[in-house]
């Protein structure tokens, strides 16, 4: 088992404890099948980090945005902050989005 499959597997083990990690994981790798679908190990986790505890059907919910535009689920996962930004925001609110959305992000990934 490679280290990307492993730290999915420990991510869907923590945030499904009651399901079958292998089920969740074969559920996941529906996207990435067709050549549009792009950097499915980074989609995977934002849709696990976008996923509340134990509930499926958002499994499915973001697998279907991230069929229509990876990009979504990657800017709700990892850019939170930024996303919530309006046009007029100025140089150092987004400095602090960005550094607020690494470390968060980075916590996460870091968290079992």
């Amino acid at each position: 088992m490679d280290s990307q499959h492993a730290r999915l597997i420990k991510k869907i083990r923590r945030i499904f404890p009651k399901r079958s990690s292998e089920a969740i994981f074969a559920a996941l790798r529906s996207y990435g099948v067709e050549p549009h679908e792009r950097e499915p190990y980074r989609v995977y986790l934002a849709i696990l980090k976008l996923s509340e505890e134990d509930h499926l059907s958002d499994v499915s919910f973001y697998l279907k945005v991230a069929k229509q535009d990876h990009r979504d689920v990657l800017a709700w996962a990892e850019y939170p902050n930024q996303t919530k930004l309006g046009p007029n925001a100025d140089s150092e609110e987004r400095a602090e989005s960005v550094r607020k959305d690494e470390a968060q992000y980075q916590a996460w990934l870091e968290k079992t």
